[in-house]
């Protein structure tokens, strides 16, 4: 601002006539001149003062007696803080999760993990200040994914709808028990196709009793959600399921990714302890086309991994999908998805959260959240065992050797979440942190292994968006 203030009183002396004639002539001269220096050097400040980028970070918290959502911006060059604000929070959101942000940047939509009471919460992002809005879903709510100002939401009981968020309204409902034969369970994953007309929705367990089942892959119309495609996964490992326990009697698909470019079609199988790989076109006209199985763990058995944190990314050309384990062993592969098979191992602690690339380092960044999945005489036991130590993966040389390697930087506090800022194309990244729980925003420099800022959140941070890059 002083900087500014400066060249406002500078262009002021610059600008005027400083001869004593008082021609009309010579005035409206002089003033034209003010007028359009005046125009140029506030151009100028502006430029100065603003930085060239931001990165906004949303992310739900609960503070102890209410649930919202705040935003934090971030200068993408010094990792400073420009902006920190409570966008909303209320008593009435007692269990904020989810939530993600239109592709346009005008709306983001949160989840509150409850039933009985409003449990969606619309924020319009182009209002002075924001504002938010509630829709009420009749189930718990869980994934959520936008195309264009719409978003498609999976919830508890086979739960599906659709919604405007510019009115915000429900467009339509849509449920696994009653539009699916045999009726479904609950939905795990959700990915928009690229044209924004259809979902693909991956249906991971059985229920209790086995009569819904789970193991198959559904494809949807949007925003009508009308069934196009039913398609179940093969359940040919019988000695990896409980015989006793109905909700694991197959390969248990979640985590979805698409390789247009490849014609791959990518499912994490988690009670298989691997991945499925078929022919893309041929999953979207629902069949299955050179459809394989390949696991996930780093010593190639089976039924132990349980991966469920994944990226992906290309390089050189070529593109990849890191998988990191959950299963007490740990680990994480890399599957190629053009050759649909792993090409690098790399020992690591289990429990890895969702990784970030960083094209320009070469890098993959993953924090130790801790969760670990192990097989119990009655079934599956979850734990959680959060560490300190951020995880970095080299992977420049993965395109041309095959080769990735593991470097850890131990941090003081412990580490739950990473987003990126500047999309990843820079050396900054935010850690989700804290003594006990993820109450603390760190800006780490990846170059310099330092931190640039650190921030206390408004509370214990439940999730965040990913981040946006914003003109500034």
């Amino acid at each position: 601002m002083k900087i500014l203030l400066t060249c406002l009183r500078n262009v002021r002396s610059l600008g005027h006539p400083h001869d004593e004639g008082d021609s009309e002539s010579i005035h409206m001269s002089g003033q034209s001149r003010f007028h359009r220096m005046f125009a140029f050097v506030l151009l100028v400040c502006l430029i100065l003062v603003q930085p060239a980028t931001a990165t906004e970070l949303y992310y739900t918290f609960h503070d102890g007696e209410r649930g919202g959502l705040a935003r934090l911006v971030i200068d993408s060059e010094t990792g400073e803080v420009g902006s920190h604000d409570v966008l909303f929070a209320s008593a009435d959101c007692q269990h904020p999760r989810k939530l993600a942000i239109t592709d346009c940047g005008r709306y983001v939509i949160m989840a509150s993990e409850e039933t009985g009471r409003h449990n969606l919460f619309i924020t319009n992002l182009q209002n002075d200040p924001p504002t938010t809005e509630t829709l009420r879903f009749l189930t718990e709510p869980d994934e959520i994914r936008t195309f264009g100002t719409k978003a498609i939401i999976g919830g508890s009981s086979g739960n599906v709808i659709t919604v405007d968020l510019e009115e915000p309204t429900i467009l339509a409902r849509w449920n696994a028990r009653s539009d699916l034969s045999p009726s479904g369970h609950k939905t795990e994953d959700l990915v928009v196709l690229p044209c924004g007309e259809r979902a693909i929705m991956s249906f991971q367990k059985d229920n209790r009793s086995g009569r819904h089942r789970g193991s198959r892959m559904v494809i949807v119309t949007l925003p009508e959600l009308e069934t196009v495609v039913d398609l179940p996964l093969p359940r040919n490992r019988p000695e990896l399921h409980y015989p006793d326990v109905p909700r694991e009697q197959g390969p248990n698909p979640e985590v979805i990714h698409l390789s247009p470019q490849t014609n791959t079609f990518f499912v994490s199988l988690d009670l298989y302890g691997g991945a499925a790989l078929a022919d893309l076109d041929a999953v979207l006209e629902g069949r299955w086309s050179n459809l394989r199985y390949v696991t996930t763990a780093v010593d190639e058995s089976w039924g132990d991994a349980f991966p469920d944190r994944f990226v992906h990314f290309s390089r050189d050309g070529r593109e990849f999908v890191l998988a990191l384990n959950s299963g007490e062993a740990g680990g994480g592969v890399v599957i190629d998805l053009e050759k649909r098979e792993v090409i690098a191992r790399a020992e690591m602690r289990h429990g890895l959260e969702t990784p970030i690339y960083f094209d320009r380092l070469g890098v993959v960044v993953a924090t130790p959240a801790g969760k670990m999945k192990r097989r119990g005489p009655e079934g599956l036991i979850r734990t959680f065992h959060p560490g300190r130590n951020l995880h970095l993966l080299d992977v420049s040389q993965l395109a041309s050797k095959g080769e990735i390697s593991v470097e850890k930087h131990e941090m003081e506090h412990l580490l739950f979440r990473t987003a990126p800022v500047e999309s990843g194309t820079g050396s900054l990244v935010l850690l989700m942190m804290g003594t006990d729980v993820p109450d603390q925003i760190g800006v780490f420099d990846l170059e310099k292994r330092e931190f640039r800022t650190v921030i206390a959140a408004y509370g214990e941070i439940a999730r965040t968006a990913g981040s946006r890059r914003t003109s500034r």
